[in-house]
């Protein structure tokens, strides 16, 4: 079977990718790691209470805002030129705004010009991370073969956990090696002038890469067209009905209609079936992102009576786990079907969730083993990236999966974190119940996902 095994072109691909996905998302989350100390340094303090209230805007706001945009206008110009240029075009951008971050004077050389200018620099850092997952994702899914995309978007998701990881570990070092008067001199800039420096160097890697084919079929495209990702998108439908329209002319009306109209229409007109299910995927990948690799202690230390080092160091190891489990379930889906992987996948978070709230309910002597079990459980989100590929036709693919990824991006990270500590206040298993939630979600959706054939070759099956 001609590319049903990994090249060395597609290790490469893969290599580069995650490594592009951990920088990238590194330079993007820092502030949140360094919120206080950039809210010092920017906002002035509480020396000026309306400029201190502007701090939520400028750490996260803006840039929620700047996503969709910057998802929209970088996922028309990847359908137009290719998937490669914006990732590169994504790295360029957060490269810049990162290292402008890491050299912008203060509130105490600027006064209330360094609060926008950093507003400002947030805002493109939000622009140029909208193109940045969904880029990868479908650069990854349609160059690889289809028998190792899930393995494929399991390291990606896994680079993103990464870089993650490297924030908690950078950060935590210059916390406990500076004193936070040397923290508000100088100590923050290290971690953007690390990231923005690591990224350039990382630039130069993105031009060795091919491009994929979008708009036409290419020889070479045509010659692997059985083993690799499907430029279609079936909406949904079963299997006897897709056997049915395969014997019609349904499915080339279908990808002459997706290569005459504009982006809004296919959309409109077309493609609606696909978003409700998009945003769902996006939905469930990002809550179970950030709730448990991000937020958890934060949630936790509300409620529960855990030494904060246990609950920093659980958070790294759930982090650590998750990337393993995300390599686990990718592996799993490129040899089952993707709706019974997803089944799994739900029923061991919804377990894992009960679990690690029960023990804590007694103590939580044991939070680094059910962290690490609660984590690995959440690596069924690697599944779903494949399947946010496949509900889009090539034409609108990446704007389509740019657009619903980043709205539901900037709802989930600009909603989620607020709304589960303040009902945590009131009610201490909050978090454990919007974890059940997304668990329950996920094995609905399975059971759409099941009939959603992996590439055009099902149809005869």
């Amino acid at each position: 079977m001609p590319q049903a095994t990994l090249s060395s072109h597609h290790i490469r691909l893969i290599a580069t990718v995650a490594s592009v996905t951990m920088l990238a998302f590194f330079d993007y989350a820092l502030v949140f790691y360094l919120k206080e100390v950039i809210a010092d340094n920017f906002f002035g303090g509480r020396e000026v209470m309306w400029l201190y209230s502007m701090q939520a805007v400028g750490l996260f706001l803006g840039a929620y805002i700047a996503h969709p945009i910057g998802g929209f206008l970088l996922g028309q110009y990847g359908d137009m030129n290719g998937r490669r240029a914006v990732l590169f075009l994504s790295l360029f951008g957060l490269t810049v705004f990162t290292l402008i971050l890491a050299f912008l004077p203060t509130y105490q050389h600027l006064g209330v010009l360094a609060s926008i200018l950093f507003i400002l620099a947030r805002f493109g850092q939000g622009l140029a991370y909208g193109g940045q997952i969904p880029s990868a994702l479908v650069l990854i899914t349609e160059q690889l073969p289809m028998r190792h995309v899930g393995f494929g978007c399991g390291i990606v998701v896994a680079g993103a956990l990464a870089g993650l990881l490297f924030i908690k570990f950078l950060v935590a070092y210059l916390v406990g090696s500076l004193s936070y008067t040397d923290m508000l001199s100088y100590g923050w800039r290290i971690p953007f002038l690390v990231g923005g420096v690591l990224s350039a160097g990382l630039l130069l890697s993105l031009k060795l890469l091919k491009e994929t084919p979008i708009s036409t079929q290419t020889k070479d495209r045509h010659d692997t067209e059985e083993h690799t990702l499907s430029a279609m998108s079936f909406d949904g439908l079963t299997k006897t009905q897709i056997q049915d329209l395969a014997n019609t002319n349904i499915f080339n009306e279908d990808k002459q209609v997706a290569q005459k109209h504009s982006f809004l229409q296919i959309i409109t007109k077309n493609r609606l079936s696909s978003l409700i299910p998009a945003i769902l995927v996006s939905w469930i990948v990002l809550s179970v992102f950030i709730v448990i690799a991000m937020i958890m202690p934060e949630l936790l230390n509300i409620n529960f009576s855990i030494s904060e080092s246990n609950l920093i160091f659980g958070s790294g190891i759930a982090t650590l786990f998750m990337m393993i489990g995300c390599v686990f379930y990718g592996y799993l889906a490129d040899r089952m079907n993707i709706g019974k992987v997803m089944i799994f996948g739900g029923i061991l978070l919804i377990v894992n969730t009960s679990l690690f709230f029960a023990q804590l309910r007694y103590g939580g002597e044991l939070i680094l083993l059910w962290s690490a079990l609660l984590g690995f459980s959440g690596g069924m989100i690697a599944t779903l990236p494949a399947v946010l590929v496949r509900l889009f036709p090539s034409k609108i693919r990446l704007t389509s999966i740019a657009l619903t990824y980043n709205v539901t991006y900037a709802l989930v990270a600009g909603g989620v974190p607020s709304l589960l500590a303040f009902a945590t206040f009131h009610l201490p298993l909050a978090p454990a119940l919007y974890l059940l939630w997304v668990g329950l979600v996920t094995i609905f959706l399975s059971f759409y996902i099941y009939y959603l054939p992996r590439s055009e070759r099902d149809i005869a099956r």
